[in-house]
């Protein structure tokens, strides 16, 4: 998977595909690569804190970075080209690593075989920047690497994907620091209930919440209203509830309003 390659930097977000490709490079590379993380208001928290943790048990190099995405207001106006353009920033500023330390050879990023049957813009930005996903060319699969997180008994093996928060925005919704603090905050508050799998859509004044189908059961009148009080204290006029839970991709949909008060 790696003798092509001599001194990558690694692409870290936190989630299961990057954490165990960084981990599989400490261990062939040594000190002879670095894992990146790209810091933003998109980036949550938990993501923050599991790649905090991950570096410090296994001592890798690691440093955080911020990119410009949020100077480009191509990025900001979030069209279904969104995820290009942060793709497009993170790998011009680890390309432009490669550029000023010639120490490091190549980028590296998570992306695995299962990726490729979906429209993923930010693989295009991959390709632009030559930015190469050593599971890709093993072929392996997001099954593949779940297995071998499990094998090597690692706590987050099973953790739920975690894109970015800007991801929960409405097309055309405009991307701001503060619509992504007041979705942070909702999740966090969610997630301290219990709710393992969530997404806070932000549909401009209103909240679309989705919770794993595991736990719809748990969405009594009660509960909905306790989370409805706080989602309202955190600037949502309205919230809903999907009654088909968590869906992939949610945000790129505008649903039917079934606004609970």
């Amino acid at each position: 998977m790696f003798s092509r390659y001599t001194a990558p930097v690694v692409a870290l977000s936190g989630g299961v595909d990057s954490s165990l490709l960084t981990v599989l490079c400490h261990e062939y590379y040594g000190d002879s690569f670095l894992a990146v993380t790209a810091v933003s208001p998109a980036f949550p928290d938990w993501d923050r804190d599991a790649v905090t943790e991950l570096v410090k048990r296994f001592s890798i190099k690691h440093i955080f970075i911020e990119t410009g995405e949020f100077q480009d207001s191509r990025y900001l106006q979030n069209e279904e080209d969104r995820c290009y353009w942060c793709r497009y920033h993170l790998f011009a500023s680890l390309r432009g690593m490669l550029l000023s330390n010639p120490r490091f050879d190549c980028v590296f990023f998570g992306a695995q075989r299962d990726d490729l049957a979906d429209d993923r813009p930010g693989h295009r930005a991959a390709s632009e920047f030559g930015v190469i996903a050593p599971f890709i060319e093993a072929e392996w699969s997001r099954k593949d690497i779940i297995a071998e997180a499990r094998a090597r008994d690692f706590s987050w093996a099973d953790t739920p994907p975690s894109p970015c928060l800007a991801s929960r925005l409405v097309t055309g919704i405009r991307v701001s620091p503060e619509r992504l603090k007041r979705i942070e905050e909702a999740e966090i508050y969610l997630r301290a209930r219990g709710y393992q799998v969530v997404r806070v859509r932000d549909r401009g004044d209103a909240a679309r919440v989705e919770v794993g189908r595991e736990d719809l059961h748990r969405l009594n009148n009660n509960e909905r209203a306790e989370i409805i009080s706080r989602l309202q204290s955190l600037g949502f006029s309205n919230v809903e509830f999907s009654p088909e839970g968590y869906r992939r991709g949610g945000a790129a949909r505008l649903f039917p309003a079934s606004i609970l008060k």
